[in-house]
């Protein structure tokens, strides 16, 4: 909509925050009645045709080797890192 309601260097800009806002917000929604019908992510094992309020998000997995996989794995080894590093040398 903004596309056809902004000027076009606008519209891109637009464009570009909304599909960073749909990366970023993941399966979530305001509306809990809302059916999930595509995946956002190839990382994430969730099933597919149900409200998205009826999720259960404990059950949602992530799928090895994916990169959404590798990111968490990086995120672990920085939280060991810097753990490593608030211990007193002795």
């Amino acid at each position: 909509m903004a596309m056809e309601l902004l000027p076009a260097p606008e519209g891109v800009y637009a464009a570009l925050a909304a599909v960073t806002a749909f990366l970023m917000v993941g399966h979530r929604s305001g509306y809990a009645s809302q059916k999930l019908g595509l995946l956002k992510t190839g990382g994430l094992e969730v099933e597919l045709g149900g409200p998205i309020g009826d999720v259960q998000w404990s059950s949602v997995r992530v799928r090895k080797g994916s990169l959404t996989d590798r990111i968490q794995q990086i995120g672990r080894r920085r939280e060991v890192e810097s753990d490593d590093d608030d211990e007193p040398d002795t």
